[in-house]
């Protein structure tokens, strides 16, 4: 399981190596969001997309769609990315009943 970037983080663009331009979050000391704020982030992520034609880098996970939460999760490398995971609110139940012991 990922964890939760902790810092604050702002948008920008991002060049790729084939040129392509994306928007993406990255961190920044002096960031206008936290991880608190990942709603209104994705919110503005999204219209900065829309309003300047740029496709913005988010992590949406295949399968049936369902309701999503939006976190912004760590990287490996340290570096913040946002993500449209699954919003599951149920107990993990075991495989196995509870054996008790003698």
């Amino acid at each position: 399981m990922a964890k939760t970037y902790e810092g604050r983080f702002g948008i920008r663009p991002s060049t790729k190596l084939d040129g392509t331009v994306e928007l993406i979050i990255a961190a920044k000391d002096d960031g206008e969001f936290t991880a608190a704020d990942a709603e209104a982030a994705h919110k503005k992520l999204l219209a900065l997309s829309k309003a300047k034609g740029i496709p913005a880098r988010i992590y949406v996970p295949a399968g049936p769609p369902k309701a999503k939460r939006v976190p912004v999760v760590l990287h490996k490398f340290g570096k913040p990315y946002m993500a449209l995971l699954v919003n599951d609110d149920s107990k993990i139940k075991p495989k196995r009943k509870a054996i008790e012991w003698l």
